[in-house]
C-alpha cells in the first residue's frame, strides 16, 4: 500500500503552487500600459493611412490612364469632354464627390505627366494623404520640369 503521508505532501505543495500562481499580479503602471496602447494605435493608424492613401493614388492614375485612353486620343477630344461630364455625374452618384469633373481632369493630368506607373506606386508612399489628394499635379508636374 503507498504511503498516505507523501501523497498529501505533493497535494499540498501543488496546491501551493496553483494559490501562488492565482494570486493577483504586481500593480500595473497605468500611464505606461495607455502609452503603449497609444504608441500601437497611432502606428496602425499611419499604415493604414500610407495603404489607403497609395491605393488612392494609383486609383486617380488608374483613371486618368483609362478617360485618356478611351475618350481623348485620336481627334475625339471635344466628344470625350461631353462624356467627362456624364461619367462624372455618375460615378459622383455611385461612389460620391471623390469624383468630381475637376477630379476627373486632375487624374488625366496626373497621368499625362506620370506615364510609369511603377513611379506613381513608389512616390505614392512618401507623400502624406494631403499632398497627393490636393497637390499631386501641382508638386509633381510643374511646367519647368522636362
Amino acid at each position: 500500500m503507498k504511503n498516505p503521508q507523501k501523497r498529501s505532501g505533493r497535494s499540498s505543495a501543488k496546491a501551493t503552487a496553483l494559490v501562488s500562481a492565482t494570486k493577483a499580479p504586481a500593480r500595473i503602471d497605468e500611464a505606461t500600459l495607455l502609452s503603449d496602447l497609444r504608441t500601437l494605435i497611432q502606428s496602425a493608424r499611419q499604415r493604414i493611412a500610407t495603404a489607403v492613401n497609395s491605393t488612392y493614388t494609383l486609383l486617380c492614375w488608374q483613371v486618368g490612364r483609362c478617360l485618356l485612353r478611351e475618350n481623348l486620343q485620336q481627334g475625339r477630344a471635344a466628344y470625350g469632354k461631353q462624356i467627362l461630364a456624364t461619367v462624372s455625374q455618375e460615378l459622383i452618384y455611385e461612389f460620391g464627390q471623390a469624383f468630381t469633373l475637376r477630379s476627373l481632369y486632375r487624374a488625366i493630368q496626373f497621368r499625362q505627366c506620370f506615364s510609369d506607373q511603377e513611379i506613381v506606386s513608389t512616390a505614392s508612399t512618401q507623400l502624406s494623404c494631403y499632398q497627393s489628394r490636393t497637390r499631386w499635379p501641382a508638386i509633381l508636374c510643374r511646367e519647368d520640369q522636362p
